[in-house]
């Protein structure tokens, strides 16, 4: 998609509208308490929200810079490391280069396994973050540059890219978390009954020590509303880009004249003050005043695998995600779990369980390949005709023939595979009911082989950045 085609999105534009006649009233008033030195913090708006930022940054030695937390003394360090990358990649300076991104993840707090790829690609960053840079600025999510293995796509890299391509907004779980609450909140006002397609911006959970015992709530998914997850690589430079696109078209929108962000001189400064105030706001989505008036308890330490934890509130946070069914559109909760155990699925806050495990998505998932390659599959999960040998082949078949289990219970599946784009909607005119097809950049399948194994693609999910910020 380019980017004029996106912005033209009805959706969109009324969204960019909504949100830019409500960035200075009581819409985005907020409340919650930081973890670190348990301290409150509040806004009154989003502009609030701004004029209250706070990032507590290192000493970056090489460049003079010493720690601090305002936001002017986070602006000078990125104006500083924005020069440094933009220098050395017009000079071809590979040194000079990682010497900055590397700077860039120790300011923001995300030095593991981002540092290590970095030097890992040291000899190529100028040409790889130089060509990633050039395809970010083209407007368009479908450029070929997005489908190469080499591409890494995480929140410090996005906090690179912010630096180096024009009009790029940062993209982590806290900006990720207030803008999505910020989709709830107008599709409710606007009375939509879902979330657009084109605002399905993907979240990712706060990263938090396991027995944390109140990890701050990053899933905005209330009341029938949900997102995708928020996946490394293709799929989250994409939405990085649509969200920068998004944020950049409210910064510049003619009611957000009249809006204090109007202080600032440029387009630019306001999305960067834009995405700092939601970096604030999307600290924690559940604040203590809503917890009292809801009756709800704190949340309790999430949950990976094995039983279901006791707290059950709107975001879910404790590791299951919220989810309809795609033809009935059932309610439904499912969470993504680690070694082996695949994807469990329950009644919302209920036992019991169903579990697909890694072996049974791998089978089921390379019978879809074999039968049908990059051609739209159905859903076929009947429960008299699967077994009978009557029902079409699909992932209902496909799933019964792999392991002689209910093939009902792939309306579950089949939308939880969808939320995480492992299917892909697919229209098929020449025969009845939903179709998808499959997603082969989540399949990992091995060249020598040919065989499918999902966990990578589950492991990146459940991880996340696998270094994104906590605090």
């Amino acid at each position: 998609m380019k980017k004029n085609e996106y912005l033209a999105a009805n959706d969109v534009h009324e969204f960019a509208a909504w949100m830019s006649a409500r960035l200075d009233d009581a819409t985005f008033a907020h409340a919650y308490i930081v973890r670190k030195g348990n301290k409150p913090w509040a806004c009154t708006s989003l502009f609030n929200a701004y004029e209250n930022y706070r990032w507590t940054h290192v000493d970056l030695p090489e460049y003079g810079l010493v720690a601090g937390s305002a936001f002017a003394s986070n602006v000078n360090v990125l104006d500083r490391l924005q020069k440094e990358l933009r220098a050395g990649l017009a000079a071809g300076d590979t040194d000079r280069v990682l010497v900055a991104a590397t700077a860039v993840m120790k300011w923001g707090g995300v030095v593991n396994h981002n540092v290590s790829w970095l030097n890992a690609w040291r000899e190529d960053l100028c040409r790889i973050i130089g060509e990633t840079r050039d395809a970010i600025n083209a407007g368009d999510t479908d450029h070929p540059l997005f489908g190469r293995s080499e591409l890494r796509f995480t929140s410090g890299m996005s906090k690179v890219y912010s630096l180096v391509c024009d009009d790029f907004a940062i993209y982590d779980s806290r900006v990720a978390a207030a803008l999505c609450r910020a989709v709830v909140l107008f599709c409710r006002e606007t009375r939509r009954n879902h979330v657009p397609a084109v605002l399905n911006f993907p979240w990712a959970a706060a990263k938090s020590s396991p027995n944390a015992s109140n990890p701050p709530v990053r899933n905005a998914a209330r009341d029938g509303y949900t997102f995708q997850r928020l996946v490394r690589g293709r799929s989250y430079v994409v939405w990085n880009m649509k969200a920068s696109w998004l944020l950049a078209a409210v910064a510049s929108h003619r009611s957000t004249q009249d809006s204090a962000f109007a202080r600032l001189d440029s387009t630019a400064q306001r999305l960067r003050a834009m995405e700092a105030a939601l970096f604030m706001f999307g600290y924690d989505l559940v604040d203590r005043q809503d917890r009292q008036q809801n009756g709800s308890p704190d949340p309790q330490p999430p949950v990976v695998s094995g039983g279901p934890s006791p707290y059950t509130g709107p975001t879910t946070e404790d590791g299951w995600a919220q989810c309809k069914t795609l033809a009935r559109e059932n309610p439904f909760e499912y969470r993504l779990a680690l070694a082996t155990d695949g994807i469990q699925t329950r009644n919302v806050g209920k036992n019991p369980i169903t579990s697909f495990t890694d072996d049974e998505l791998n089978r089921t998932l390379q019978a879809l390949l074999g039968d049908f390659g990059d051609r739209p599959f159905p859903l076929a999960n009947s429960v008299d005709r699967v077994p009978a040998g009557t029902e079409r082949n699909g992932l209902g078949t496909a799933f019964w023939n792999e392991t002689r289990r209910n093939p009902g219970d792939t309306s579950r599946l089949a939308a939880v595979l969808k939320s995480i784009e492992v299917f892909k909607p697919s229209e098929n005119p020449s025969a009845g009911g939903m179709h998808w097809t499959l997603n082969r950049e989540t399949l990992n399948v091995d060249e020598s082989s040919g065989k499918v194994n999902i966990r990578p693609y589950l492991d990146a999910i459940i991880q996340g950045d696998q270094g994104d910020e906590g605090d």
